[in-house]
């Protein structure tokens, strides 16, 4: 049976949560375009890190704070604002800042602090990551074109335009491997708070994670430019026609060296414990 503490935290979610809803639908509409519609994906293991979380121990005695009243009021007056202008970004980023200044508010900063990695988690699929859409974009042609060049490719480049005999590629910001990149991200970050709860890990994993897809977005736009110079043919077919599911494919199996990177951890995290005297592990001071 939870606990009353932990019965107390759901006051402050049921009321944010209604307080929210204009926030949830403006949400609705970024996670339907192309590069966010991995959002859903992250509400869920959200959801799924605070149970794990919660679950790791019962909450502290709540001890209401108005240092969280004063943040929770400035964060609540800031997204009023920002709901009458269209500065739509700042709203986003602070509804999981919210959450997190209500709970403080409402149960004090203990109880609040073990919940800020698990909330602040949702900033992943919060849209202030186009910044990186050009920096990426141009990344691509400058390897691809190198990849081309090394290949011998009959290929003239031009800006962000690859000209072959049988026509001319354009590297759109959709080629940048945003999507992919924030699909890597959203995973990696996940894994390592769900498994290692150490940063140093986490950080690897994540750097891991984005430099395959990087690799593996190259490889995709390069095979793409690849096929263009055939002449045609059923695989020629395939993929001007199912350019979306060649990319997944490419990624995927691009990230399959991840697992044995996140294998390796978790011996790592299995000889530490096991080297842990029993008393320690069942948290008994020794």
């Amino acid at each position: 049976m939870p606990s009353v503490t932990a019965w107390r935290l759901v006051v402050p979610g049921a009321l944010l949560l209604s307080a929210a809803f204009p926030t949830l639908l403006s949400l609705k509409t970024v996670w339907s375009t192309y590069d966010y519609s991995h959002g859903y994906l992250v509400l869920g293991l959200t959801a799924l890190l605070v149970v794990s979380e919660l679950r790791r121990g019962s909450p502290a005695p709540p001890v209401p704070s108005w240092a969280g009243l004063v943040c929770l009021l400035a964060l609540t007056l800031l997204t009023m604002a920002e709901r009458v202008t269209t500065t739509q970004n700042v709203e986003l980023i602070a509804w999981p800042l919210t959450w997190i200044a209500a709970i403080w508010a409402w149960t004090g900063w203990d109880n609040a602090r073990r919940l800020v990695a698990p909330l602040s988690y949702l900033l992943v699929a919060i849209p202030v990551w186009d910044i990186f859409v050009e920096p990426l974009r141009r990344l691509t042609v400058l390897v691809v074109s190198m990849w081309i060049r090394t290949a011998g490719m009959p290929a003239f480049i031009e800006g962000n335009l690859i000209h072959v005999p049988s026509g001319t590629f354009e590297v759109l910001g959709g080629c940048a491997g945003l999507r992919y990149a924030l699909v890597a991200l959203a995973l990696t970050v996940f894994v390592g708070m769900f498994n290692y709860r150490r940063w140093q890990p986490t950080v690897v994993l994540i750097v891991c994670g984005l430099l395959l897809v990087a690799v593996g977005n190259w490889v995709r736009v390069f095979i793409t430019v690849a096929v263009g110079l055939s002449s045609g043919g059923l695989v020629s077919t395939l993929i001007r026609d199912h350019h979306t599911l060649l990319g997944w494919i490419v990624i995927v199996v691009f990230m399959i060296p991840l697992t044995l990177v996140h294998r390796k951890f978790e011996l790592r995290a299995g000889t530490e414990l096991s080297d842990t005297p029993r008393a320690s592990r069942n948290g008994i001071d020794v």
